[in-house]
């Protein structure tokens, strides 16, 4: 006849059952919080009307219509610091700002959405076609440009115009004050292609005669004596294609507009949200023509804004597969299910079993049972002997002791044995 599992089997089976299932769906929760919930990351932005802007908004009808995780939510801010301070506050998960407008630590760089250059252009009758004339020249800056971009003055700086005379033009306003002569030169701050190309027609008209633009001998160089900026060229042609203008290739400096995030922000996250900007990027090849300069941030170790870990697994070719995930997960899992069953029977001991004794706490009870029975002077003393001698036996065919090994039930029976028989024999001496 097949024994029916006893009622410590029956909870050991029972609190089994709940560990698995209790892992289960512990492991669903997080394959579905890691991989399948749709995700909200709200990105501050200085300018809702920039071209960061429009290329995040293009980004997240990317992720709709290729049902990825991830949903961008653009929040303007009105400047870099109202947007890093966002991002402080944990308000924000993102923030899009130039890599020389970031002051704030602990943050780092995911990835360059695109790059800014620095150029001077100016009539080739102002007087101020080299780096030297501009010392004494007038700059205007039309909108979309600050007098104060640190691009602009450490190109000037660096070119050794040490106080440059800068002054802020409306749009409408700067072919007059080119051809009245107000100003000698324009300086801008802009993607290519971008603000400052498509409206460059605007700003020089036929009075304004030839146009030339200084050039950087080897930005390179100037890199060196700045990290916050990298090297670049303007092509010919590139702000105006008739006649063109520049007239050859021109050395500038750039800098990255960057996707920032907390150093401490989950890896793993991270790793997925570049996956998806690098994913998009291809997605938006042609629709986007800004997107294309879209890639890694400097990863050197001398770099001005550091990029964050997980990205630059990634960039660098080194983030672990799903296979690699998995098979650190087989030894992950067994550590952790077995913590828990460990923690699931010591409270079960601690709690629900409170009646189990140690076997050799028994045989020490019944071997002072004995010692008691060689002292007893009436028989009422042996009669609650063997009470407590009853009331042992009952404990060691409980269901407590279903688990006990063969040696241990094997010393309690001997003692019990010995108490019994000295029981005996002290009821016949008396």
């Amino acid at each position: 006849m097949t024994r029916k599992n006893t009622g410590r089997q029956r909870i050991a089976s029972s609190l089994l059952a709940l560990s698995v299932l209790a892992s289960l769906v512990g492991a669903g929760v997080v394959v579905y919080w890691l991989y399948f919930r749709i995700e909200d990351v709200r990105v501050a932005v200085s300018n809702p009307n920039g071209e960061d802007a429009a290329i995040l908004a293009s980004i997240n009808d990317w992720l709709v219509s290729e049902n990825r995780r991830h949903r961008i939510r653009i929040v303007p801010t009105g400047s870099p610091e109202a947007s890093l301070e966002k991002l402080r506050l944990r308000e924000v998960e993102v923030v899009s700002a130039r890599g020389d407008r970031v002051t704030m630590q602990g943050v780092s760089s995911v990835m360059v959405l695109f790059h800014e250059i620095a150029g001077i252009v100016m009539p080739a009758a102002s007087g101020a076609a080299e780096w030297p004339g501009l010392q004494r020249a007038m700059i205007g800056v039309p909108r979309g440009t600050a007098p104060d971009d640190p691009l602009l003055l450490t190109l000037l700086r660096l070119n050794g115009i040490g106080n440059p005379r800068i002054i802020s033009l409306e749009t409408d306003a700067v072919r007059g004050a080119i051809e009245r002569r107000q100003v000698q030169a324009i300086g801008f701050v802009s993607p290519l292609p971008g603000y400052a190309a498509s409206n460059f027609h605007l700003y020089f008209g036929p009075r304004s005669g030839a146009l030339g633009m200084p050039t950087v001998e080897d930005p390179d160089q100037l890199v060196e004596k700045d990290k916050r900026f990298s090297a670049a060229t303007i092509v010919a042609g590139s702000l105006r294609a008739t006649p063109a203008v520049p007239a050859e290739t021109v050395g500038t400096l750039s800098i990255g507009r960057h996707l920032i995030v907390r150093s401490s922000a989950n890896g793993l996250l991270v790793a997925q949200f570049v996956r998806n900007l690098l994913d998009a990027r291809r997605g938006l090849f042609n629709a986007q023509p800004l997107f294309r300069q879209a890639g890694a941030p400097d990863t050197g170790a001398d770099a001005f804004l550091k990029v964050h870990d997980a990205a630059k697994k990634i960039y660098n070719g080194d983030e672990p597969s799903w296979k690699d995930i998995a098979v650190e997960w087989i030894y992950i899992a067994p550590v952790v299910f077995g913590a828990l069953a460990t923690f699931g029977v010591w409270g079960f001991q601690r709690y629900i079993a409170t009646s189990y004794r140690d076997p050799y706490d028994l045989v020490a009870d019944l071997l002072d049972i004995r010692s008691s029975a060689r002292q007893a002077a009436q028989d009422s003393e042996l009669l609650a002997l063997r009470e407590r001698i009853d009331v042992i036996a009952d404990e060691i065919t409980s269901e407590a002791y279903d688990y006990t090994d063969i040696e241990a039930t094997g010393a309690v029976l001997t003692a019990m044995l010995i108490a019994e028989n000295q029981i005996a024999a002290r009821r016949s001496e008396l």
